[in-house]
């Protein structure tokens, strides 16, 4: 009897936080948040302060990407340097998984950009070894 009502419950608010985290992402905040990562002259300081407007409307993981994004705009040039030079290894690169490693540090430091440039890239890779 128990685990019923809890397993109901549990669904029930999962299903609310979605929706919540769904209404909160509305079209406007979409266009803003696209902006502000594709802005080349955006800085730091705009993009935390859309990050705070972000996290207070329960979207952490947009606020997230948006502070990221804000640490690579104030890296030190050796650090935005040797990025750069990855990037280019793994263009050069032949091989996908390597790529797709590459790409995913990307990410996962906030290069949205050439994360997406190198899974492109990657996917070229598979389907030119798979012909």
């Amino acid at each position: 009897m128990l685990l019923p009502l809890l397993l109901l419950s549990g669904a029930g608010w999962f299903g609310f936080k979605k929706y919540k985290e769904h209404k909160a992402f509305s079209p406007a905040r979409k266009a803003a948040f696209e902006r502000a990562m594709n802005d080349t002259a955006a800085t730091s300081a705009s993009l935390r302060s859309l990050a705070e407007a972000f996290e207070k409307e329960g979207l952490g993981d947009h606020a997230r990407a948006l502070r990221k994004r804000a640490a690579l705009k104030e890296a030190p040039e050796p650090i935005k340097a040797a990025r750069r030079a990855v990037f280019q290894k793994g263009l050069n690169s032949t091989d996908p998984a390597t790529v797709e490693k590459i790409a995913a540090a990307h990410e996962a430091a906030g290069a949205t950009g050439a994360a997406e440039a190198l899974r492109l890239h990657a996917e070229t890779l598979k389907a030119v070894k798979d012909a």
